[in-house]
């Protein structure tokens, strides 16, 4: 009974030798297993040890290195880490964006924590964001933070998307900034001229008006009447393009002609102004019938000469084109204030004006450019433009270059 008894006794002994020796086993392996865990949800796991500065300590990281910032783990060294990171933003108010910072708190037991967003370059050059979650590293004698050992985790998508969305909400307030303007104007522009016409139709029906003043009344009367046109043809047209109305109706036209009507148009205006108007036309009349749509690239060309003498006060506004193999370019330059930079990438969009305050000096919809560059599209050319404050401004555009085959 008693050789009984030990003989189970050693056998559970045994047992839990073997049951002992089972668990380190399981816990040895656990590391790798663990890793693989975090590396499968997305993560890349490190290790740390801390040298005696930032950049010589001695870092061991998983293989979702490679993937993540296309670095092999041998050649991951926090130097390496240290020199591609461009900017460190903290997750909690208690953590520093200072790294030597963090990194003191951390060995004083002041942070127990650490999470912060980080924008790194790559040796490629590539830009991408990255979270870094981590945890102090404790020596088991001594109980002192000796490093962190935390993940890394791919978040260059998830940033893009906030990006994204930050400029989508951005632009939508700038379009409902830029339409509240557009109907703050509009109502002066229409008022204006309004007011003129039925202010001069009064006056007309005073019987102690000659028929000079009356002539003139009349003039007035036309002009704001093709004013008060032009605005609501704007206003029907921009809306005809927003909403893909507007086709493109081709015939054979003599662009020397359309340049001379266009420079007609604006003669008497520039003259008022001091300012010497002129066109350039390189080729003869047989090389420039060309099939385009009348209609549309006449009101281009009235949108560009109009603003560049509308904005110049003195000097010079010239236009004209050059045949450059299938496409006929355009240009229009001024000699007026130009446009700043920053107004640059705005110019064509609808609605917009450089000076939309109360106090504005020139008249106008704001959109007569949007409506050029979605005609100019339509037509199956592009546009650009070069200006500088103080240096005038010159507007390119082109148009294929098609005639009736002889």
């Amino acid at each position: 009974m008693g050789m009984s008894d030990t003989r189970v006794i050693k056998s559970v002994g045994d047992q839990g030798k073997c049951f002992n020796d089972d668990a380190n086993r399981y816990i040895e392996n656990s590391e790798t297993l663990f890793c693989r865990a975090i590396e499968n949800a997305g993560g890349v796991p490190f290790q740390l040890i801390f040298g005696p500065q930032i950049g010589e300590g001695y870092l061991k990281v998983g293989a979702g290195i490679t993937q993540l910032l296309s670095i092999p783990p041998e050649e991951f060294t926090e130097k390496l880490l240290q020199s591609m990171i461009e900017k460190v933003v903290p997750l909690s108010d208690d953590i520093p964006t200072d790294l030597s910072e963090s990194r003191e708190k951390f060995i004083s037991g002041e942070l127990r924590s650490y999470k912060a967003e980080i924008l790194l370059r790559t040796p490629g050059g590539e830009k991408k964001w990255i979270l870094d979650s981590s945890l102090p590293l404790t020596d088991e004698n001594t109980v002192k933070v000796v490093g962190e050992f935390g993940i890394f985790f791919d978040i260059n998508e998830h940033k893009q998307i906030l990006d994204n969305l930050e400029k989508a909400r951005k632009q939508a307030e700038e379009s409902d900034r830029l339409k509240t303007a557009f109907l703050r104007n509009l109502s002066h522009e229409i008022r204006t001229p309004l007011n003129a016409i039925v202010g001069f139709s009064t006056l007309i029906g005073e019987q102690e008006n000659d028929s000079q003043q009356r002539q003139e009344f009349v003039e007035i009367i036309t002009r704001n009447a093709d004013h008060l046109l032009e605005i609501m043809t704007d206003v029907v047209e921009i809306s005809n393009i927003e909403t893909g109305a507007v086709k493109v109706s081709k015939e054979e036209i003599n662009l020397n002609q359309l340049l001379e009507r266009v420079c007609n148009r604006f003669t008497t205006k520039a003259s008022e102004k001091n300012l010497s108007l002129g066109y350039v036309a390189t080729a003869d009349d047989n090389e420039v019938n060309i099939i385009t749509d009348r209609l549309k690239l006449s009101q281009i060309l009235f949108n560009f000469v109009g603003n560049a003498v509308k904005f110049t006060r003195g000097g010079t506004v010239e236009f004209g084109y050059r045949i450059k193999g299938d496409m006929i370019e355009f240009y229009v330059s001024d000699t007026g204030p130009g446009i700043s930079p920053e107004h640059h990438s705005s110019i064509f969009s609808s609605f917009y004006q450089i000076d939309n305050g109360p106090t504005r000096r020139y008249e106008g919809t704001g959109l007569g450019l949007s409506i050029s560059k979605a005609y100019i599209e339509l037509l199956g050319g592009k546009i650009w433009f070069t200006s500088n404050p103080g240096e005038g401004s010159v507007f390119y555009f082109t148009v294929p270059y098609e005639r009736i085959a002889p």
